[in-house]
């Protein structure tokens, strides 16, 4: 191919400026497009019973604010490639090859990485295997936000922790939108200085979208971790690397070339005679020749209006996507403009792999803006389909408490996620003022995948507390610090027994019981011979004694009483006690009292407040009888 110009054509097809990585505002506005299309919302909304779209403060190494949880994620996204911060040139930890788990190396850089400072692989740095000192936002951190947004001991403090869940998250998932990016996950070092100097395919995505409307192209690629698939992610590292190449380092270390990892030409080849010439670059067998084509296209309709002739070779090649099973094209690569030149002249030229190493070819692989376009569609909404599936990963947890036995303070937590929990289960009471305290010690539970186990619930001995919170920290599934909560509103109510006619006793468990009161209901029997029993509905109702009670339990005398009448009569004798919120426990005992008959053992019965269920007396049989 020849070309009238080679500099107009070298303007047209390369950018050049100096960028860390995805430009810092499209990470940010790749996190938010992650935050809509995850679950994240309704999480916030029915477990955390939170208004998502209210202002929450937290505080960032530069200052203290208020702003939304979307705007925490998109924070943190951006300040993840601070260069001057508490980390200097945080994106050094941004580079992981998933073929040998390596970060960033070589390539000039021994005097930075290794040496002066380490660059760790991106996955180390984020999920923070082992505690890293200046590492403040990963995913560990992130957990751990999350837990003190549960059980800080004020509003203030769980705002904060809140807030720093979602600002860590923000660095979280800019490391997996970097390996999006090829170079991030070929050791092709870029970025200010000495880190390699400008990438023209993060330079020229930053120009585009920065002229007139977005053209990069964030939805498309559903998250992959949702409802419809929770079994192939089972723990934060394999959304970088997954065994069968589903993770998202593995598709672009798989599927494309960079600056320094482009193909080579077969060092016997004059000129570029067909794909059987293309080798993949030295350490990364794919992509290779293997399916690829190459597209022949007139520079004047790849540029409309241009003055130049000739044609540009495209190389394309399939790629793959594992987790999915769909294959897509994409220009990888360029053949060179040079070539013809190089051809023409019988040239040979050194070119260098990406260990720094030379060898001689006639042909020469470049990438330029139309290789950028075609790889938008395929590398961008990957990034945020699997940021987002990251987001709905950390926010999996789900249980609920329900009641078994209220009397015996027996509960049950039901789980409600595919992956079993084994931790420590936390109750925390929260007072009037929104002060939260832990309440007695923590239990450790086993819970079964989808299933349930017994919890024993301990009311604080404060009787203004009725919001409760659990909080489970522990093993869920394949990840060993996971944290999960759930809301409670519980009452103390008043349980309130009756022993015959003789007494009856009340226990409340937050010990704030302030009153009785006995009452009796009697019925007349008729009998008519010719018809059936009718019980009449006169005012026969006695209210007996009263009293005062206080603290968490008391003993109250029973009642005497007589109904004078010439029939026998049915009569429910009752006791109620109030505490002192006004909440109302009463038990009740039915009986018949016919003439002539003497008192003998009943069975009473027990009904709590707001519950129609009858809950039998553990003591007794039979009926009471009385004289009349």
């Amino acid at each position: 191919m020849y070309f009238g110009s080679k500099s107009a054509i070298l303007a047209c097809l390369a950018m050049v400026g100096v960028a860390g990585a995805y430009e810092r505002v499209t990470h940010q506005d790749m996190s938010e497009q992650a935050f809509l299309e995850s679950r994240v919302s309704s999480y916030v909304a029915q477990q955390l019973q939170l208004d998502v779209n209210s202002d929450f403060e937290g505080s960032t190494s530069a200052a203290t604010k208020r702003q939304r949880l979307v705007n925490w994620l998109r924070e943190g996204a951006w300040d993840e490639d601070d260069t001057l911060s508490k980390t200097f040139a945080r994106y050094r930890n941004h580079f992981y090859n998933p073929l040998d788990g390596s970060g960033l190396h070589g390539n000039g850089l021994l005097s930075l990485c290794g040496g002066v400072l380490p660059c760790r692989p991106s996955p180390a740095w984020g999920l923070e295997f082992q505690p890293i000192t200046d590492q403040d936002y990963s995913w560990e951190d992130a957990r751990q936000y999350f837990f003190e947004s549960f059980t800080g001991d004020t509003p203030s403090a769980r705002e904060h922790g809140l807030a720093g869940t979602f600002y860590a998250l923000g660095h979280v998932i800019h490391l997996i939108q970097d390996m999006a990016q090829p170079q991030h996950t070929r050791n092709d070092a870029h970025g200010p200085g000495p880190l390699g100097g400008t990438s023209l395919y993060e330079a020229y995505t930053a120009d585009a979208r920065g002229h007139g409307a977005d053209p990069l192209p964030y939805g498309g690629y559903d998250p992959v971790y949702r409802d419809a698939d929770v079994t192939t992610f089972t723990e934060p590292l394999d959304f970088w690397h997954r065994v069968g190449g589903k993770g998202m380092a593995d598709y672009s270390n798989r599927g494309f070339v960079s600056a320094r990892t482009n193909f080579r030409a077969t060092a016997t080849s004059p000129v570029l005679g067909g794909v059987a010439d293309i080798l993949s670059a030295p350490g990364f067998p794919h992509p290779d020749n293997s399916g690829a084509h190459i597209e022949q296209r007139p520079i004047e309709d790849l540029v409309p209006g241009t003055t130049l002739t000739g044609d540009v070779d495209f190389i394309v090649t399939p790629i793959t996507d594992a987790y999915t099973n769909t294959t897509q094209t994409s220009r990888t690569s360029t053949y060179s403009i040079f070539d013809p030149d190089l051809a023409a002249y019988n040239l040979v030229v050194t070119a260098l792999t990406n260990s720094g190493a030379t060898y001689q070819t006639r042909a020469v692989f470049t990438l330029n803006h139309f290789n950028f376009e075609s790889a938008w569609p395929l590398l961008i909404p990957r990034a945020v389909g699997y940021s987002a599936g990251l987001i709905n990963y950390f926010f999996r947890g789900s249980f609920s408490v329900e009641e078994v036995n209220y009397r015996a303070k027996l509960y049950r937590i039901v789980n409600h996620t595919p992956e079993p929990m084994n931790g420590t289960f936390q109750l925390y009471g929260e007072d009037a003022a929104g002060t939260r305290q832990p309440v007695d010690v923590p239990q450790t539970i086993p819970v079964p995948a989808n299933g349930d186990a017994p919890f024993y619930f301990t009311y604080s001995d404060d009787p203004s507390v009725s919001d409760y919170v659990l909080v489970f920290h522990g093993r869920l599934g394949d990840e060993p610090d996971a944290v999960v909560g759930t809301k409670l509103h519980v009452e103390s109510v008043p349980i309130v027994y009756i022993f015959g006619f003789s007494a009856g006793s009340a226990i409340d468990f937050q010990g704030d019981l302030e009153s009785y009161q006995w009452d009796v209901d009697c019925w007349h029997e008729f009998n008519y011979p010719s018809c059936c029993t009718i019980l009449t509905t006169g005012p026969l109702t006695l209210s007996g004694q009263s009293g005062g009670l206080a603290g968490g339990g008391g003993f109250i005398s029973g009642l005497v009483f007589t109904v004078s009448n010439m029939f026998s009569s049915e009569c429910t004798l009752s006791l109620s006690v109030r505490d002192s919120h006004g909440h109302l426990g009463w038990a009740f005992l039915e009986c018949a009292l016919p003439v002539g008959r003497a008192v003998s053992p009943g069975r009473p019965h027990g009904r709590r407040h707001g519950d129609r269920a009858h809950l039998p007396h553990p003591w007794g049989t039979g009926e009471v009888r009385a004289s009349v």
